[in-house]
């Protein structure tokens, strides 16, 4: 039973207490999380049911039996972890049906192919309804909304503040050297030699900031790999998209390169006097 479970779902896995099912047990209930915290004191206190307690169900035809609860499940589901579960066998005690069933839960190798298995089954033309994952738990599509423009907002903020940090590097370079740029154009040095110096010091700048960077953010996802942070929704650990690092990196250093150039560009076109007359 717990095998069969383990193909579809994570109940069996996340077992926090006690164990799955075992046998095909008549007299047997795992319960979630908060269902287990709501039986004992009140509700959020970190106080839950202990495990081989006995509960009284009552169904909604109004059948009353005697449990015992063998384990409480986490699976980080606000709606799964209400439910109590019970065996294969005593569910179909409960409905008074042998060998049929109500629905399937299909899994499949990858988020990619949900749509495509969807159709196919849509295709058979069979009397039965069929949704997606997305389409049982639209809260969860809705969270997931909220934390992406969490972060879209965040990694704004991280290239405003970059961009404005290598401006003000690249500012305060220009007025030091302000005595060697005077010199250079009064030698009859082209401006743009002057703003390609700087904008390289952009470049060894913002490519610093890169590999400094890169080990640190992978120090901090093997960190949540193992450690996550554990939250009600689910835990939470970090995420390596490669394409969006590719993406990000490369927006990075073209803002920060612009924010290089302005500073070079106005300390190399001022005239060699103006540049001396300051110092």
């Amino acid at each position: 039973v717990e095998q069969e479970e383990n193909s579809v779902s994570v109940l069996s896995k996340n077992i926090i207490e006690g164990d799955f099912f075992e046998t095909d047990s008549e007299d047997s209930v795992v319960v979630g999380r908060s269902i287990a915290d709501d039986l004992d004191g009140r509700t959020d206190d970190g106080k839950s049911i202990e495990v081989d307690s006995k509960v009284e169900i009552t169904t909604s035809a109004g059948r009353l039996r005697e449990y015992t609860v063998v384990g409480i499940t986490d699976t980080k589901n606000v709606v799964s972890n209400r439910y109590v579960y019970f065996s294969r066998k005593e569910t179909e005690n409960l409905l008074s049906l042998s060998d049929e069933v109500s629905g399937y839960v299909i899994k499949v190798d990858t988020v990619k192919n949900i749509v495509a298995v969807k159709d196919e089954i849509n295709n058979l033309k069979l009397p039965i309804h069929v949704y997606s994952w997305d389409e049982q738990a639209l809260y969860i599509q809705d969270i997931i909304n909220t934390f992406s423009v969490v972060s879209n907002l965040i990694n704004a903020i991280s290239l405003f503040a970059a961009a404005t940090v290598m401006f003000v590097v690249i500012s305060i370079n220009t007025e030091r050297k302000r005595k060697e740029i005077a010199t250079l154009r009064s030698l009859g040095t082209d401006a743009s030699f002057i703003i390609a110096f700087f904008i390289a010091e952009a470049i060894v700048y913002t490519l610093s900031g890169m590999l400094v960077g890169a080990p640190l953010f992978y120090a901090i996802h093997r960190h949540f790999a193992t450690k996550p942070l554990i939250l009600v929704l689910g835990d939470l650990r970090t995420v390596i998209n490669f394409n969006l690092i590719f993406w990000s990196a490369l927006l990075f250093f073209v803002i920060t390169l612009v924010a290089g150039i302005y500073p070079a560009w106005r300390a190399a076109k001022k005239v060699p006097i103006r540049i001396l007359w300051r110092g």
